[in-house]
């Protein structure tokens, strides 16, 4: 059964050790993505509910080349709410984990800031930052900054430029994004009768 640890003695103990394993923490994520010409703002915000045991570490999946401008765990009580103290590591380039300093149980929110480099000019995956705590489904929308106009398409094909939201099964990326910088060439035109 997945929900138990069994630990065997040696044989000559002929004694065995069972414990019940405490049901993993739950999650709620969702991710903002903005395009601008220099590069893809990301913030991630996740509600992380572990009550039957301590929240240790916050997990989280990355892009390789993301650079993490800021990040936060709030334990929420009620009304109330207090900062967690925790570390960060970057075990590798594409994974970082946040490390309670005090781990307990509770409903914790937490909120990511990052950027990568901005896809202009070219078909590139779209990036997903995201806590890998329960394999939670993560929602993700995306908006266009200044002139910079975004095509995001299924890899089975079509455009999705007019669609603002998807979801993001935990197996990877699913959309190819295009951007591209764009003026608004009505804007030079003169209204007619106006010369």
């Amino acid at each position: 059964d997945p929900e138990f640890d069994v630990t065997p003695e040696p044989p000559s103990g002929g004694r065995l050790a069972v414990r019940r394993r405490p049901p993993p923490a739950t999650v709620s994520q969702k991710l903002d993505l903005e395009y601008a010409s220099d590069q893809v703002g990301m913030t991630l915000e996740a509600e992380v509910e572990s009550l039957s045991g301590p929240l240790m570490t916050v997990p989280i999946e990355m892009p390789a080349d993301v650079v993490i401008d800021g990040f936060s765990l709030r334990e929420r009580d009620g009304e109330d709410d207090r900062p967690v103290d925790v570390v960060a590591a970057r075990p590798a380039a594409d994974r970082l984990s946040l490390v309670a300093q005090r781990p307990r149980p509770g409903r914790f929110q937490l909120r990511v800031s990052a950027h990568v480099p901005s896809p202009v000019g070219r078909a590139a995956p779209m990036p997903l930052l995201r806590t890998t705590v329960d394999d939670a489904a993560l929602a993700v929308s995306w908006r266009s900054a200044g002139d910079v106009l975004v095509d995001v398409a299924a890899e089975s094909g079509g455009s999705g430029a007019d669609v603002r939201e998807l979801a993001a099964d935990s197996d990877g990326p699913l959309t190819m994004v295009t951007a591209a910088e764009s003026r608004d060439e009505s804007l030079d035109q003169p209204e007619p009768g106006s010369t």
